[in-house]
């Protein structure tokens, strides 16, 4: 269970039960902060269904599709929260993890 002091809130949900593919909510708190790797996502990639991006004035989460997975890194010093839609990533062939 989050706390109140917690760095990052991160909650899930699949699509299907056997789907690797749904939605990711994601809540950082402001302050120094280190990226938050996602290694159990590699194979997919995240698209920014809320806010919409033409509504909100900065990016506040930036996305990196990396290899070992998404990485999500604040690029704001203000609260910020984005839901995802995960999607499986059908260029990398079927060698991602399960």
């Amino acid at each position: 269970m989050a706390s109140w002091g917690d760095e990052w809130v991160v909650a899930a949900r699949r699509a299907e039960e056997d789907s690797r593919e749904g939605l990711l909510l994601v809540w950082h708190r402001p302050g120094p902060s280190r990226p938050l790797h996602l290694p159990a996502l590699r194979g997919t990639t995240l698209q920014q269904v809320f806010p919409p991006a033409h509504l909100v004035p900065g990016e506040g989460l930036h996305v990196q599709t990396l290899p070992e997975g998404p990485c999500i890194t604040p690029v704001t010093t203000t609260p910020a929260a984005r839901a995802y839609l995960v999607r499986e990533d059908n260029d990398r062939g079927n060698g991602a993890a399960r």
